[in-house]
């Protein structure tokens, strides 16, 4: 008998919040579930099989949409559920000629595995993708920095890779030209979606003169990428408009729905076009159990042969985020919205939302391997790795329709033939009402942050994987979202303080893993916020000089009998000297006001923050300091913050540049 659950309602923007952070509960004694969730991949034989699968699984969608919408089931608004590193500090290839020792790099979760950003640096040369532009900075010497190239990109550019003489460049395209009889289309079929996917291929070997040797257009959208050595590999998502295989009155042939890629090539300087489908029906895969109309593709470039075919496997899912290390990349996606009903309307009395991940192997082509589910959700990416061929995940889920308390879980996972089933698990963790903001895995380790009131602090033994356990654990007030592993036994949080609604660094020390310490902590301003706060990316970790930059915004205030008063926005960058001894010392600042600030403007005074930073240290141990925010970068010494060395403009975006043509 189905249970009726009370109706909730709560605003549109609490809620994306609140769905962010949780997940829904799942029985405790799966052999009792009549509902088996099946989470294998297997091929389609035919495209009928295909159009079969798909309508079937629109007609389970609209069931489920027909309950969603009933007295029956708690009404929410759809939401996305958020899906969201040790830095690298690299020296440059012998082949070098300046006198550069080191330099940090993206600050990544797997040590190795390049992932997307905006900018990327070899110390010498930095690439910027902004304002529409992709660009090519000279940033050596550092006082000599200026810009070598600039060229205009199709579309909103996100990420970017680099490798040797070969630049990366992906774009989200929300507006395009449906012209595509003209010859100089980038495109060459009728779009069907309204967002696209640009990669640009750059041979940079003649930094100052890039040329464009690859475009490659696709429907969907970008999800994320990673690089491992030359090969890049791509998550892009794209939904099928199945319903005009069902209104219309003829014959409709499903590859009329398929996401379609138009490739263009021009290595030797004569342009090769072709138009394809991103992947026939038999090489798309489906899932036991469906969970969407949509597809998720994993699209590898070969950076060392820019020309070479790009391989490419396909499943029908919902979109969901990414892990990958050197060997394997794992696509997690959850059972949102009224999905998470299914269980409900096949016979359980409650929803059994949770996440599948599918496991595919990247040594030349990626290769579908096996799949397993979970009950929960991941907080982001830095919820699972994996470690000795185990997958190691922690969820939450939280019977939000019932005001059921959250429960924590750590599950680990073994491949067995094309099944990742669960070796052990540990649930419970965190005190009652508290879900997960923060985690992190190193080697046989985990660290795990949980909140409702406090911040407390759990260190994961996962030497044994028959037998997890909580080794230790330490209560703070706050909480964290971003957890990062330095040397000496050291663990660097960043979080917030919720009594003054500002950032918190805290430092603890996890030398005796049994017994964690909170060595100091730092509150930064009033009201202040930071990028870093979830986005990894933004955290820049120099070991050379125990420096830790972080951008930050926030406001001064003075208090009058009638109300605060703000005053004095900072926006720019911060340095602390980090170490064991004397904890979070201030180590200066970076202001980046000047590229905006104009008393002719009413608005100057909106900040622009500081996005990303790196360092370079030469040989003679001279240490350099990039800040680069959407206006402009700024290069520093670092024994002196106060004078800018090079302020060079960035461009900002212009609303014509969102176009194919």
């Amino acid at each position: 008998m189905i249970k009726k659950f009370k109706k909730i309602f709560i605003s549109v923007a609490a809620l994306t919040t609140f769905l962010a952070l949780t997940a829904c509960v799942s029985s405790d004694d799966e052999e009792d579930q009549k509902f088996q969730y099946k989470a294998q991949l297997k091929a389609f034989n035919s495209c009928d099989e295909l159009s079969t699968f798909l309508l079937d699984t629109v007609d389970q969608e609209r069931r489920l949409i027909d309950y969603y919408g009933s007295d029956d089931a708690l009404s929410v608004p759809e939401v996305d559920t958020v899906q969201d590193s040790a830095s690298g500090v690299m020296a440059p290839s012998g082949a070098s000629t300046n006198a550069i020792k080191d330099y940090t790099t993206t600050n990544n979760q797997v040590t190795g595995v390049d992932e997307a950003d905006f900018i990327k640096t070899e110390g010498d040369f930095t690439y910027i993708v902004t304002g529409g532009y992709f660009i090519i900075f000279d940033t050596w010497p550092a006082a000599q920095s200026e810009e070598l190239a600039r060229v205009k990109l199709a579309g909103n550019a996100a990420d970017l890779f680099v490798y040797q003489d070969v630049a990366w460049i992906v774009s989200n395209v929300y507006n395009y030209d449906y012209d595509v009889s003209r010859a100089d289309s980038l495109i060459g079929f009728a779009p069907k979606l309204n967002q696209l996917v640009h990669v640009s291929m750059f041979d940079i070997a003649d930094r100052s003169t890039p040329r464009l040797i690859r475009e490659t257009t696709l429907e969907g959208y970008y999800v994320d990428a990673r690089r491992i050595n030359t090969r890049i590999h791509m998550v892009t998502a794209a939904n099928i408009d199945i319903y005009s295989l069902m209104e219309n009155d003829t014959q409709l042939d499903i590859e009329d729905l398929l996401p379609e890629l138009t490739d263009k090539l021009s290595i030797t300087g004569e342009t090769v076009s072709r138009t394809e489908l991103i992947s026939d029906c038999a090489d798309i895969y489906r899932p036991g159990t469906a969970n969407g109309t949509g597809t998720m593709s994993v699209l590898s470039f070969d950076l060392s042969d820019p020309d070479s075919d790009i391989k490419r496997q396909t499943i029908i899912s919902n979109s969901g985020s990414i892990y990958a290390n050197h060997q394997h990349l794992y696509l997690a996606t959850n059972e949102d919205n009224f999905w998470a009903w299914l269980p409900v309307i096949e016979g359980e009395e409650a929803p059994l939302p949770g996440t599948t991940f599918h496991k595919f192997s990247l040594q030349d082509n990626p290769v579908y391997l096996a799949s397993g589910r979970v009950d929960g959700y991941l907080i982001n990416q830095f919820a699972m790795d994996e470690h000795n061929d185990l997958l190691r995940v922690v969820t939450t889920v939280s019977s939000w329709w019932i005001d059921e308390d959250p429960v924590n879980s750590l599950f680990i996972l073994e491949q067995s033939g094309e099944q990742l089933v669960e070796r052990s698990k540990l649930t419970g963790l965190g005190k009652k009402g508290e879900r997960i903001y923060a985690a992190r895995f190193i080697g046989d380790k985990g660290f795990l942050v949980t909140f409702q009131q406090i911040d407390p602090l759990y260190t994961l033994d996962l030497s044994d994987p028959d037998k997890p356990r909580v080794a230790g654990e330490l209560e703070v007030p706050g909480f964290s979202t971003y957890l990062h592993p330095l040397e000496d036994g050291l663990l660097l949080a960043i979080g917030r303080d919720v009594d003054n609604n500002s950032m918190k660094l805290s430092l603890f020390d996890i030398s005796d893993f049994d017994n964690p310490g909170l060595l100091d902590s730092e509150i930064i301003g009033f009201g202040s916020y930071s990028e870093a706060e979830y986005s990894h990316k933004a955290f820049t970790w120099f070991e050379k000089e125990k420096l830790l930059a972080l951008p930050v915004t926030h406001w001064s205030y003075s208090i009058n009998p009638d109300s605060y008063t703000y005053s004095d926005v900072f926006n720019g960058l911060k340095l602390y000297k980090v170490d064991r001894e004397t904890g979070f010392e201030s180590f200066g600042e970076i202001d980046h006001s000047n590229f905006y600030h104009n008393e002719l403007d009413n608005f100057w005074y909106y900040p622009e923050a500081v996005r990303r930073s790196f360092f370079v240290s030469d040989t003679e141990e001279n240490s350099y300091l990039y800040s680069i925010s959407s206006r402009g970068m700024k290069v520093n010494a670092v024994l002196d913050l106060q004078t800018d060395l090079a302020s060079l403009p960035l461009p900002v975006y212009e609303w014509d540049i969102f176009t194919l043509e």
